[in-house]
């Protein structure tokens, strides 16, 4: 096991299953390790991506860095939230007004700047379910319309929808 730990003054590194440090503590942050086996960190004010040794997989140039889940994490960038690989390629620009993790549908919830509404990427970058809603959900299951939420399939046909309040 490995673990993301901080120093008396603060420094952010990672240490093993025997609390040695692997990575020492270097950085301002440093985040779980994610199913890519990458740690966000934050660094000089900006944020990338580091393996368990330590090493910057990832240089720190986001604003913003999430954890990969199914191999995207969303990041952001002064232009707004987007979603990276594991190598830190952004491959769906967007840019949105916010992002949320990708599910094991393959669907990722967003928030469009254009229109401050809500929908579902595919892996793409396609709007698979179009922005209608006030709020989102990851993995394609949760949307709202102010403080109603229902359900809502992969394709987006309603499930379940709420009853009027």
């Amino acid at each position: 096991m490995i673990a993301p730990a901080a120093d008396a003054q603060g420094r952010w590194g990672s240490l093993d299953h025997f609390g040695q440090w692997l990575a020492p503590p270097s950085l301002e942050y440093a985040g779980a390790f994610d199913d890519a086996r990458l740690s966000p960190f934050k660094h000089a004010g900006l944020w990338g991506y580091a393996d368990a040794s330590g090493n910057h997989r990832v240089p720190a140039r986001f604003t913003q860095a999430a954890p990969c889940h199914h191999g995207l994490a969303m990041v952001r960038t002064d232009q707004g939230a987007a979603y990276a690989d594991t190598t830190g390629t952004i491959v769906i620009a967007g840019p949105f007004a916010a992002a949320g993790p990708f599910g094991p549908v393959g669907l990722g919830s967003v928030r469009l700047q254009s229109t401050g509404l809500c929908g579902y990427v595919d892996r793409h970058g396609r709007l698979a379910v179009p922005a209608r809603f006030d709020g989102t959900h990851p993995c394609g299951a949760r949307y709202g319309w102010g403080d109603l939420w229902g359900l809502v399939d992969t394709a987006g046909h309603s499930s379940w929808t709420p009853p009027a309040a």
